[in-house]
């Protein structure tokens, strides 16, 4: 089991068994018990978590497949792991299938869509983010797992990508009222991690009134203030 520092460009690279092997282990020199499993003939890897269980017996947890999340995602899932760990949590009896893990993902479909489609008229707009870019960011996730940090990083690497500020802010907004309902509404979540994150500020453009428009707008000032009329001399009202 070689140790070594995971890095996302080896992992987008491919990383495959050493030589003569099937199967390798690589661990994580950052996060103790974080490894990614290379095997022949696969492009595509997965991460695993190795732990102790309550009794001192080892056991091993999958994160998920490099297909799907980063390695720093990985690095903060197995992170928050080892903390519940700790306080007694076993991943694999108190989360039993991969399947019934409620994820971001299930979260979105089976809750939070179904509830702003009677509440909010433009809830298919929230469909759509959700599809375009939310459910291959987060939706993989357990729900309990989605962290702060991660929030962050997906936000900031919106911008990075050429989206305007305003667009970034939208789907973080998203983010921020989804999690939300999942603390305030079915009581899923005991805090939102998106609660702190910053959004972009907005560039705010200067509106240039046509005289048409500056006409219209100064004649409905003085028809409320008519004293005003002294006052101004506006091209096109004498």
């Amino acid at each position: 089991m070689p140790v070594m520092l995971l890095r996302q460009e080896d992992i987008d690279a491919g990383m495959s068994p050493e030589s003569g092997k099937k199967r390798t282990e690589y661990c994580d020199q950052e996060v103790p018990g974080l490894y990614l499993e290379a095997r022949a003939g696969s492009d595509i890897n997965t991460y695993y978590l190795r732990y102790k269980d309550a009794n001192k017996k080892t056991s091993h947890h999958k994160l998920g497949r490099t297909s799907d999340i980063t390695v720093a995602q990985a690095r903060e899932v197995a992170t928050g792991l080892k903390a519940k760990i700790v306080d007694g949590f076993d991943p694999k009896t108190d989360i039993s299938e991969v399947d019934g893990v409620l994820t971001y993902g299930k979260y979105m479909r089976e809750y939070y869509l179904p509830h702003v489609k009677s509440h909010k008229r433009s809830w298919e707009s929230d469909k759509r983010m959700f599809e375009q870019r939310l459910e291959k960011e987060f939706g993989h996730l357990p729900l309990d797992q989605i962290t702060r940090a991660m929030i962050s990083r997906f936000h900031t690497g919106l911008k990075e990508s050429g989206l305007a500020a305003a667009t970034a802010n939208r789907f973080l907004a998203l983010i921020r009222h989804s999690l939300n309902l999942a603390v305030d509404n079915f009581e899923l979540l005991s805090q939102n991690p998106a609660a702190k994150v910053k959004m972009f500020r907005e560039p705010v453009e200067d509106k240039v009134l046509t005289p048409e428009e500056l006409k219209r707008l100064l004649s409905m000032a003085i028809y409320f203030d008519p004293p005003l009329a002294n006052k101004i001399d506006p091209p096109g009202m004498v």
